[in-house]
């Protein structure tokens, strides 16, 4: 929780939810694949053998790695939208052609009494490659159909003027559809990477299910997608239908007193919003409604675009945060492309680093007990002569892990030689756990006559400490009465 509490911070709701989650599910599946790899058992003792820090750093690159991805994800979803619409400039024009084909015998067959059939554009000329896509594109042509409102121009300035509770209905659809969007992506994603790490790492029936496993996902993704799809479309076409003189009484205009003449006052204002002017004829149309003239008599709508203008003023993409829906893939799009790239290609260097760093974690060849200096036979591992020197703070059995923290700091060569190791109960043993870190040397004081030097702290457990004093002064140690005192040095 601590992890989605993080991010929660750092992210808004939606893009947690449609964009965090499915970012942090891939990076962990991707290191369960590693965790497959290398071995489910050389993994926990790996992980047992990790002291706390070292989680909580891993823990903070596997949240930094899925931020980082989350913003990419989310910089690109107006580029993903569009690619799953059928906007496929750089395939060869016959994919998009054979596309379109199909999508028109789809749509043939549904018929008129289907209701998927008045989803998809009246035009035929304007049919997308995709279900999807033409989904999409239904909705958006909806406006120009039956008001000569062009979604493109209109939304942006329509969106502020809805009810709050429809944008938030509004924008959980959205929701949905960007999450669907990001399952699709990241399915394709794992198909690739997963591969990858898989072809390296495990055997053959891995890579197959990996590969099937990630296009099965996206495939979903793209079934959940159409559908959300259809729920945002309908939604889409409701904020014209129910909405759109809400637009007309911000800006202060009349509506226009028939029906009939709605188009040309909507042909009016698309002119003044795309190139600032209107004909001489529509000025007074956008009087304000105090002005007290009276609009001339209405022209009749001008013919629809060709299909060249409809491709190129059409809204593709869909809104990301429900104020607009941006029309071409911008240049600043296209370079975030290689960023894409290049974080996938650190999720995958950081796996293969992952790999080549895993270490068979420090294990015990035979028992050991405690206060006694770690030797080279006692140890089985890549690290053990790291440890070698240190003394552990509570017995360890055979074949055990050897876990960092539980370890005092690493004493000189002899240090323990010609010593006894006793417990003591000290006037100050806990003030002195303040001041005296384990492998330091005290004087311990037993009576006004009586002072024993040199006396190394090896633990402290509570009131008492432990200690390891010259043989030859032990009996002075345990001869005083009462808690005995220590002065550091």
């Amino acid at each position: 929780m601590g992890v989605l509490d993080t991010a929660a911070g750092a992210l808004e709701q939606r893009t947690l939810r449609a964009v965090f989650v499915p970012v942090l599910g891939f990076l962990i599946a991707l290191g369960g694949l590693v965790v497959a790899g290398v071995g489910w058992s050389a993994a926990v003792r790996w992980w047992a053998a990790l002291d706390g820090s070292a989680r909580l750093a891993l823990a903070g690159v596997l949240l930094v790695a899925a931020l980082l991805i989350t913003q990419l994800v989310t910089a690109q979803r107006t580029a993903l939208v569009r690619l799953l619409e059928g906007y496929w400039q750089r395939l060869p024009q016959t994919c998009t052609t054979r596309g379109r084909r199909r999508q028109a015998a789809i749509h043939r067959r549904l018929g008129i009494d289907d209701p998927r059939w008045h989803l998809y554009p009246r035009d035929s000329r304007l049919l997308l490659p995709t279900t999807f896509g033409n989904i999409m594109r239904g909705a958006e042509q909806y406006s120009t159909d039956r008001y000569a409102i062009r979604a493109v121009i209109a939304w942006p300035r329509l969106y502020p003027t809805l009810p709050e509770s429809f944008q938030h209905t509004l924008a959980a659809a959205l929701g949905e559809l960007e999450l669907a969007v990001t399952m699709c992506a990241l399915g394709v994603a794992f198909a690739l990477t997963g591969t990858g790490i898989a072809a390296w790492l495990l055997p053959w029936y891995a890579v197959a299910l990996c590969w099937w496993g990630g296009f099965l996902v996206a495939w979903l993704g793209y079934l959940a997608a159409i559908g959300a799809a259809e729920a945002y479309g309908r939604l889409f076409r409701t904020a014209f239908d129910v909405y759109r003189w809400s637009l007309v009484e911000a800006m202060g205009l009349r509506r226009p007193s028939h029906h009939e003449d709605e188009p040309t006052l909507w042909q009016a204002l698309d002119r003044l919003w795309v190139r600032g002017a209107v004909h001489t004829d529509e000025s007074a149309l956008l009087d304000h409604v105090d002005s007290g003239a009276e609009p001339p008599p209405l022209r009749p709508p001008s013919p629809r675009p060709d299909r060249a203008e409809q491709e190129h003023d059409s809204p593709h993409a869909s809104s990301t945060e429900g104020s607009g829906r941006g029309g071409g893939l911008s240049a600043a799009s296209r370079r975030r492309w290689p960023l894409v790239v290049l974080a996938l290609g650190l999720v995958l260097g950081g796996a293969t680093a992952a790999v080549q760093t895993w270490t068979e974690p420090t294990t015990t060849q035979r028992s050991v007990l405690p206060y006694r200096p770690l030797a080279l036979a006692d140890l089985h591992g890549d690290h053990a002569r790291d440890i070698v020197g240190r003394y552990p703070l509570r017995p360890l059995a055979a074949r055990q892990v050897v876990p960092p923290d539980s370890l005092g700091p690493r004493l000189a060569d002899g240090a323990l030689d010609g010593r006894t190791v006793l417990p003591l109960r000290l006037a100050e043993g806990r003030l002195l756990a303040d001041t005296v870190r384990r492998g330091d040397r005290v004087t311990v004081i037993v009576s006004a006559g009586t002072v024993v030097p040199d006396v190394l702290v090896l633990d402290f457990r509570g009131d008492a400490v432990i200690v390891a004093v010259v043989r030859a002064r032990a009996a002075d140690l345990l001869a005083g009465s009462g808690p005995l005192r220590a002065l550091p040095g």
